[in-house]
């Protein structure tokens, strides 16, 4: 596929899981913690990019009520589904890709012309624009065998 590496079809893909349960390796697992952390960094994104925004949550915790206007307005996807019951040795990694396959089977905001920006939920990528500048450069982008392309310091805030 040939994209055209305008801003028109960049989606950000936000995971996130608010009671983590047992899971291994987790530093912050206080669940009010971690919703506002969800809460503040989808505003961010809100306020800063004008992109379509998918927010998927695994532990069946909803934020919609947060995001009302949002939503209404179709800037803002929040996805809610119960898939963070598994064994803790599997570790985070399965939990994210949980996330990742359910968003690509529900959410509206993607198409088949999409160039989706994944971003763990909890951070605020202050450097972003540097990715979606590249993006713009090389549109044909696509994925692992090209990410060395896009990749560099990630900065992040939480």
């Amino acid at each position: 596929m040939t994209r055209t590496g305008g801003r028109e079809n960049i989606v950000l893909l936000l995971t996130g899981t608010i009671h983590v349960y047992d899971k291994h390796y987790t530093i912050l697992t206080d669940p009010l913690q971690r919703k506002q952390h969800y809460v503040t960094t989808i505003k961010y994104y809100l306020e800063k990019y004008p992109f379509p925004i998918v927010f998927v949550e695994n532990s069946n915790e909803n934020l919609s009520y947060f995001f009302t206007d949002e939503i209404k307005s179709g800037r803002l996807e929040v996805l809610t589904f119960d898939g963070n019951h598994y064994p803790p040795e599997f570790g985070k990694g399965l939990g994210e890709l949980k996330c990742i396959g359910y968003a690509v089977e529900h959410a509206t905001s993607f198409t088949d012309d999409s160039f989706i920006f994944k971003i763990t939920g909890r951070y605020q990528v202050i450097n972003l624009q540097d990715f979606i500048v590249t993006y713009e450069k090389h549109p044909s982008l696509n994925c692992w065998p090209t990410l060395p392309i896009i990749s560099g310091s990630l900065l992040l805030q939480s």
